[in-house]
């Protein structure tokens, strides 16, 4: 039986390589230069290992700086999935801020762009099926490169389908 770390699969044509243990920056460097991968996502931010010696909040702030660092000099796109806090919990208004970030301002002062995603299930618990969706919303909260808002999306866990809501406008 072949496990995840071993997995090499082809879709379209490209590799993808999937690692499932803890890793440090040094080696994510590694494999971006014997793979030399077009995009890495890192799922999540806080499973890679830091300093021990560092506070969390300096340890993962160096941690977003040296990936920047790598994006930049190796000229591929990161993907970075982090942990919200709780603070969102707390406000009567549930839209994400960039400050609900977990663990480090950093990773927000070094990001391009930030993204966040909630999901209205609508009433609809436990596994939907069919033509069953969640609504769902990516607020872009912050983009070097282009605007900032909001998307409508439809989520189907079912089918691992997320697609854009087409939204009419009324004329006049």
């Amino acid at each position: 039986k072949q496990t995840i770390t071993n997995l090499i699969t082809q879709v379209n044509g490209e590799c993808i390589n999937f690692v499932d243990k803890p890793v440090e920056l040094s080696d994510i460097r590694r494999a971006v230069d014997l793979y030399r991968p077009e995009i890495i996502v890192i799922d999540h931010l806080g499973l890679v290992k830091v300093n021990p010696r560092q506070s969390r909040f300096e340890a993962i702030g160096g941690l977003s700086r040296g990936i920047k660092q790598m994006a930049l000099e190796k000229n591929i796109a990161v993907l970075e999935v982090v942990q919200m806090n709780r603070d969102i919990e707390r406000r009567a208004s549930k839209e994400p801020q960039l400050a609900d970030l977990r663990e480090s301002g950093d990773i927000e002062q070094d990001a391009d762009g930030v993204f966040f995603m909630t999901t209205n299930r609508n009433g609809l618990e436990g596994g939907l099926t069919g033509g069953q969706a969640w609504d769902s919303t990516l607020y872009i909260k912050k983009n070097r490169h282009g605007r900032t808002g909001t998307v409508s999306l439809r989520w189907q866990p079912q089918y691992h389908s997320i697609s854009e809501v087409e939204t009419r406008y009324a004329c006049g």
